[in-house]
């Protein structure tokens, strides 16, 4: 009697019977228990697009941020859109060049020295990067400079090696210029002796290195050429450039 007073009732106030309540009550139990987890599910759901997409967006600002740090670090370091041009130091001493290399914010570098009589010792013969060339500021200027005396070299030993050995010692010592003449004597292609403007040069002795060196070597005809002693020395109006 007690269930029969709890049952539900149609429009027209009759009572349903137990048995349909049954059914019903067990449907309407298994639609809950089928759309809880769902929703459950669903909600997960949006909570992992969400910090997927948290997680996104994040990372797009890092790498924009990692960019923009990049650009405005080689801005600065390559000074774009600054460019110096090269002043023309040719011929200017070291201290007369620097108050305009250092006022066009470039430094300098001393990389070698020439000796040339056409030039005026101690100025400056060519620089790198040339005059009038568009450079960032801060670069260096490479300068080569005339030279106040000629580099020299000191004579080796010849006497009695082959032409071979010898002209091969002397340019690797760094003489520019240097030829041979045969002479008589007894062995062919065996040094006699070395000049350089008619002096005949001995072992030690120290030359310039675009002296003009003439090897006199044997023939082979098997007679001694007769060669001047060292005697001969350069007139005052006489030099080895």
């Amino acid at each position: 009697m007690a269930l029969s007073k709890n049952l539900p009732k149609t429009r027209g106030g009759k009572k349903i019977s137990p048995y349909f309540h049954t059914i019903y009550h067990s449907f309407s139990t298994r639609i809950a228990l089928f759309f809880i987890p769902l929703r459950f599910k669903i909600v997960s759901q949006k909570r992992q697009m969400k910090k997927i997409l948290l997680n996104l967006i994040a990372s797009i600002v890092i790498l924009a941020v990692l960019i923009t740090a990049v650009m405005l670090a080689l801005r600065s370091y390559t000074r774009q859109n600054q460019s110096i041009e090269v002043p023309n130091v040719k011929g200017l001493t070291i201290n007369n060049a620097m108050p305009l290399i250092e006022s066009s914010q470039l430094t300098y570098d001393i990389i070698d020295s020439i000796f040339d009589k056409r030039g005026k010792p101690g100025t400056i013969k060519e620089s790198v990067p040339a005059a009038g060339t568009k450079v960032k500021q801060g670069r260096k200027m490479y300068l080569t400079i005339y030279a106040y005396n000629a580099e020299t070299g000191i004579i080796p030993s010849v006497t009695d090696i082959s032409l071979r050995q010898v002209t091969a010692m002397l340019e690797g010592l760094g003489f520019e210029s240097v030829k041979h003449e045969y002479v008589s004597g007894a062995y062919k292609d065996l040094v006699v002796e070395l000049r350089a403007n008619g002096k005949i040069l001995t072992p030690g002795e120290r030359v310039p290195l675009s002296a003009p060196l003439r090897i006199m070597v044997s023939n082979g005809s098997g007679r001694s050429s007769a060669t001047e002693e060292g005697t001969f020395e350069l007139s005052e109006n006489e030099s080895w450039f």
